[in-house]
């Protein structure tokens, strides 16, 4: 339904009338809509379809005026909601359930949640309501949730300012972008951390079994005292080893 609702404002963008966007509609029809069509709906019911009116009261002069104008496309929606999805107001019911018990337990499944929330919500005359909005946040893991609302009273008086659902995405977009920043900084530092513990527990090994401590090579040569003199002996223990 709502593919079909955007291609009729685009034809309409193009003035096409009513009766041509149907047509173009259901001449494009595919499987079980195709059969629906061309096979199951008499002619009378089609011709009801194709020359359906809608009445408009206009106010002129401070006089009612009735006039009537084509209604062919809501006439088409409505009669395929009627055949293939039966009450809409039943349609309604368990779009209210799945909305109710729609979550995003892992930012990695947003855009999953995003798309699917959307398509639900927009289906409901009450999509524009300040709750169904605060519900889109709700979904999202709990801690995460709260920064983002958070994020929002911060910018708004400590109060929450429920915007479009396009504002509200941004912000959820331009938080997980910082969260995820956060996340390399602290995995960097704790992998220079690792290396230094690391370090720490081999010398410890070394000292425990009575080996010497593997330490790195001296930066500056001590000139006068016991260490110049060690750090020599050293360089003759070593050289002596490998090429004596």
């Amino acid at each position: 339904m709502m593919e079909m609702t955007i291609a009729t404002n685009a034809y309409k963008a193009h003035n096409n009338t009513q009766l041509q966007i149907v047509n173009i509609i259901t001449s494009r029809f595919t499987g079980s809509l195709k059969g629906w069509w061309d096979f199951y709906i008499s002619q009378i019911e089609k011709d009801y379809i194709l020359s359906a009116k809608k009445t408009i009261i206009k106010q002129e002069n401070n006089q009612q005026i009735q006039t009537f104008e084509d209604d062919t496309v809501n006439t088409l929606i409505f009669a395929i909601i009627k055949n293939f999805v039966r009450d809409p107001t039943i349609f309604q019911e368990k779009t209210l359930e799945i909305l109710m018990n729609l979550h995003c337990r892992k930012l990695t499944n947003f855009r999953w949640y995003k798309y699917n929330y959307l398509v639900k919500v927009f289906s409901r005359p009450d999509c524009k309501e300040s709750y169904r909005k605060e519900r889109f946040i709700v979904g999202l893991p709990k801690l995460f949730a709260e920064r983002v609302r958070q994020k929002l009273r911060e910018n708004d008086n400590n109060t929450i300012p429920y915007l479009t659902y396009g504002d509200l995405i941004n912000y959820i977009n331009k938080e997980g972008l910082t969260v995820c920043v956060d996340l390399r900084f602290k995995q960097k530092l704790k992998k220079k951390k690792d290396r230094i513990n690391s370090k720490n527990e081999l010398r410890n090994f070394c000292q425990k079994y009575g080996y010497q401590p593997l330490n790195g090579p001296p930066i500056s040569i001590p000139m006068l005292g016991q260490k110049y003199d060690l750090y020599f002996a050293f360089l003759g223990n070593f050289y002596g080893h490998v090429y004596g």
